[in-house]
């Protein structure tokens, strides 16, 4: 998961070296995926062919097909997108439509990384006048339909599943920190897809939100 993160800040950061130099930039392949079933079985409802991308930061990029019939569905219909090689983008839309939360600034598609039983968003805000940015993760909770921002408060709510993991998080000197709180979610990722009683996020999903 983590090598997965580097490789796609990689990837958008050559879309938006693209984009200063003024260069267009087309997808070769974008693969459509209208329900959380389709995407965990990686089955796209629809292939989009040289599509047209603008990027508007590292956690931002919107993708303008010509038809516009494509772009309607994807504005009103996609879940999320996937780009080779398997980095995917949820549709800022949907989650609106579908989850509560402090949703505001999210706009287009965004990063997006799942297992079969959690999902979460990376979003981005410029905090100077000379660029410098901050980046966090929102996690999507099927549960209680919310989209809630990771900050230790939450990730102390997640770890109380592992009380192992939480006490260690929790015997850190510097467990306030961004990185640490990073760096146990993602202990935290992993303990929970290894989880065999842990809930998939299909299951919250029957007769709900597709």
């Amino acid at each position: 998961m983590k090598k997965s993160l580097s490789y796609l800040i990689l990837l958008i950061a050559l879309f938006a070296g693209a984009q200063r130099a003024n260069a267009a930039y087309l997808i070769d392949t974008t693969y459509v995926f209208n329900s959380w079933e389709n995407i965990m079985d990686l089955w796209a409802d629809t292939t989009l062919i040289n599509t047209p991308v603008e990027v508007y930061g590292n956690c931002d990029i919107d993708i303008v097909p010509d038809d516009s019939k494509a772009l309607s569905m994807l504005n009103d219909e996609a879940v999320a997108v996937m780009i080779p090689d398997s980095y995917w983008f949820i549709n800022s839309d949907y989650l609106k439509k579908n989850f509560s939360g402090k949703m505001r600034y999210f706009d287009d598609f965004m990063p997006l990384f799942f297992t079969p039983k959690i999902a979460f968003v990376q979003y981005e805000d410029v905090i100077s006048f000379w660029g410098d940015i901050n980046q966090y993760y929102y996690i999507i909770d099927f549960a209680t339909r919310k989209v809630e921002k990771l900050d230790r408060n939450k990730l102390l709510e997640l770890l109380g599943r592992y009380p192992d993991l939480r006490m260690r998080y929790e015997s850190m000197k510097d467990n306030k920190t961004d990185e640490m709180i990073t760096d146990f979610f993602f202990q935290y990722v992993d303990r929970l897809t290894e989880d065999a009683g842990a809930p998939y996020i299909l299951d919250y999903l029957q007769n709900s939100i597709q």
